[in-house]
């Protein structure tokens, strides 16, 4: 339509770009466009905004006269591929200053695309192109006609447009958003977010498909979450501001380590940003007691099944259980859980015959990606559980690797009497909490099949818990726990639960170094092992590792943001109360009691005593409460109240809690051998957090103790050792 001069400005001593358009494509209603253009570019003063000096007209030609740029418009830059995440989020954060400026005059840019972003060598980026801007607000909000025609020209960039504009409704600073979105998508990708042979074929692909995931990790993985945000179909499901979607870039940009920042994203072709997907327990359409225990463990099973794919990242069966309604609220529970993908599914016993119905379903547009109708009996659960798990793969389209095809096949037990009371014991051990008929069942599913390596793990899990928190057959549960992981991992070397378990004992036997050594193989073989990343964060703290442990959390809840973590002791033993106390109160993991160290640690002791107060009321009479009452015997300065509590609490084996009680007790003042001898028990039993001893003010009254000096030698030289081998190490 016109044509952009270079030019000077003989008056002002100046170089100036002049925009001229053509004579031939003047009419009234487009002169009216051009002069919109230059009002709204001029309004808006911001140095994003490329600037507008003059507005004229010379022999019937309208021009405007702004700002010459140096450099290059951001689709040329995209012509010689995809920039780095940390470049890309950069110059996203920039234009939305620059729309942020413009929607707060109430306009909408509406043509946000790579050829309207110019990038100045000097790192600045302008927006440019005006024309296409209009005002929004209550009386701007009437649907439009589709497509904003005007003699036959799509106003707008297909690949570009958001679903309001393609469908003439009403916009928002939302539908720049969108269009940002796909640019950034483009930054990231090198391609573009919709595409098509066709303007129709691309216009469809922007209503009704989602982009492919991008590739990468790290950086790309929280980057596709906010893309796919602001890619949302609906405009009140994206983010509502520019400011908004920029603080989510910023918390990306500063979680994200800065090699995976600066490396671009690999494409689809070479491996996809996982997707993330909620397995919900089966629904009973009818009650069926006999049936009942596969609502929750088939979803188990599958979830379970889909854990080894690194293409994907399967929430918990824990995170899921609580949205197992009549009619569960789609959206809901994946703004909750963070997933781009549910599956759902009902039970209905018609006889002798179970018909189960199983959908699979993006959010948040609810999407149907695949359903199931099929009828079978308990005996073909394991059938029909495998043919779920092929269908998610074949509908996500998931790349697999050799070592995952090869996990997805393994693990098949040898009758469906085994299977049965696998997942029966599954039913007991997670959603019921009843280890003794857990292990039962568990020990008839391998006497059907003793090389099920899935049973065995679960069955390690079972005796490792009981060794652990009951104090009758310690050491044989420990052992038999021992002996079933171990072969667990002779009959599937790579299976998760297995090692996640193993890794747990060596913490508590004081081998944090092989328990490390043993998650970082896992999370080596699988980046999306939420649970191996759980247990660094537990491992890597008992070694003093503390930056570790907080990069250990932070992967843990990138995966999987419901996942359980002890990172709250993490922050208590870097002394930042605020935020361990901030952990407490949000998380469901914590019982108020570890609310009450914080506040105790900050001198809120009355806070603290009431809220001690309400959790002794509320808890059964066992360890927590002992700790409950500890710490009160402490705030009331009961000294019997005390010592009768850590009696019963030295009585249950944990390094990091014997420390616990070397605290309270030199806190006290008065009994300082019995503190500097927990403190020795702490550090023999594997306790090797240096800094946390280093920096803790409650134990000054013991460091010339000479049990505590010697103990604090040995555990600053494993604590070193442990540095020097596992520092850096993620």
């Amino acid at each position: 339509m016109g044509t952009v001069w270079g030019a000077r400005d003989l008056t002002l001593e100046r170089p100036v770009a002049i925009k001229l358009v053509h004579e031939k494509d003047i009419d009234a209603e487009f002169r009216a466009r051009f002069l919109r253009e230059a009002r709204a570019a001029a309004a808006v003063n911001h140095p994003g905004v490329v600037q507008v000096f003059e507005i004229g007209e010379e022999n019937g030609s309208p021009f405007i006269v702004m700002e010459l740029l140096e450099g290059e418009t951001l689709a040329a830059r995209l012509a010689r591929g995809a920039l780095a995440p940390g470049e890309a989020i950069t110059i996203t954060l920039k234009l939305l200053e620059a729309l942020g400026a413009l929607h707060d005059r109430g306009l909408i840019h509406r043509d946000v695309k790579p050829s309207n972003v110019f990038l100045l060598p000097d790192g600045r980026v302008k927006i440019l192109d005006f024309g296409l801007v209009r005002s929004f607000g209550p009386a701007d909000r009437e649907k439009t006609s589709p497509l904003l025609t005007m003699a036959g020209v799509i106003m707008g960039t297909p690949a570009y447009m958001s679903p309001e504009q393609i469908q003439g409704d009403p916009i928002s600073p939302s539908t720049d958003l969108f269009s940002l979105a796909a640019v950034l998508y483009e930054m990231l990708g090198g391609r573009p977010a919709f595409t098509g042979r066709s303007i129709g074929e691309i216009l469809a692909s922007v209503l009704k498909e989602e982009p492919p995931p991008l590739g990468g990790s790290g950086a790309g993985i929280e980057l596709d979450r906010v893309l796919r945000k602001s890619l949302a179909k609906r405009s009140g499901d994206r983010h509502p501001s520019a400011a908004s979607l920029a603080g989510d870039l910023r918390a990306v940009s500063q979680g994200a380590d800065t090699s995976s920042l600066a490396r671009p994203i690999r494409t689809t072709k070479e491996i996809a940003i996982p997707r993330r997907l909620a397995v919900l327990p089966f629904r009973f359409l009818r009650p069926d007691p006999d049936l009942d225990f596969l609502g929750f463990s088939l979803a188990d099973a599958i979830a379970l099944s889909l854990s080894s794919i690194e293409a994907l990242v399967v929430r918990s069966t824990i995170a899921s259980a609580p949205f197992a309604t009549a009619a569960p609220d789609i959206r809901a529970i994946a703004e909750k859980l963070d997933v781009d993908v549910i599956l759902v599914g009902t039970f209905l016993r018609i006889g002798d015959v179970c018909r189960v119905a199983a959908q699979l379903v993006e959010t948040p547009g609810g999407k149907l990606l695949w359903s199931q109708t099929s009828d079978s009996s308990v005996k073909d659960i394991f059938e029909l559980q495998d043919s779920i798990t092929k269908k998610i793969v074949e509908a996500l389209r998931l790349p697999l690797s050799g070592r995952e095809e090869r996990a997805l096949a393994s693990d098949v037990p040898a009758s469906p009497a085994a299977y049965e009371c696998f997942l029966r014991a599954n039913q007991a051990a997670i959603a019921g909490g009843d280890l003794s008929i857990a292990r039962r069942f568990y020990l008839q599913c391998l006497d059907e099949d003793p090389d099920f390596a899935p049973a065995w793990a679960r069955l390690g899990r079972c005796y490792r818990i009981q060794a652990k928190y009951s104090t009758e057959g310690r050491d044989e549960n420990r052992r038999l726990a021992v002996e079933a992981l171990a072969r667990a991992i002779e009959v599937n070397p790579n299976l998760g639960a297995a090692h996640h378990v193993l890794a747990q004992l060596d913490v508590e036997a004081g081998r944090s170094e092989a328990a490390v050594e043993r998650l970082l193989s896992s999370v080596r073989r699988n980046p999306n092992d939420a649970e191996g990343w759980t247990g660094l964060v537990l491992a890597f703290r008992y070694l003093g590792l503390l930056d570790e442990s907080l990069e250990a959390d932070r992967r843990a809840k990138r995966i999987d943001p419901e996942i359980r973590t002890s990172i709250f002791h993490t922050h208590l033993a870097k002394r930042d109360m605020e935020k361990a106390l901030e952990v407490g109160r949000k998380s469901s993991t914590y019982t108020g009691f570890e609310e009450c160290i914080a506040l105790v640690e900050l001198d809120r002791n009355e806070e603290a005593l009431l809220r001690l107060k309400e959790e002794e009321a509320r808890c059964a009479d066992n360890l927590a409460k002992d700790w409950g009452r500890s710490l009160r015997g402490w705030v009331e300065g009961d000294r019997p109240l005390v010592l009768e509590s850590v009696r019963r609490l030295r009585s249950f084996p944990d390094s990091e809690g014997f420390f616990y009680l070397s605290k309270i007790i030199a806190r006290l003042g008065e009994e300082i051998d019995l503190a500097a001898e927990l403190f020795e028990d702490s550090v023999h039993a594997g306790y090797a957090n240096v800094p946390f001893f280093r920096n803790d003010p409650w134990i000054h009254s013991i460091r010339d103790h000479p049990r505590f000096q010697a103990a604090y030698a040995r555990a600053e030289e494993r604590h070193v050792a442990a540095k020097g081998k596992f520092g850096g190490s993620i």
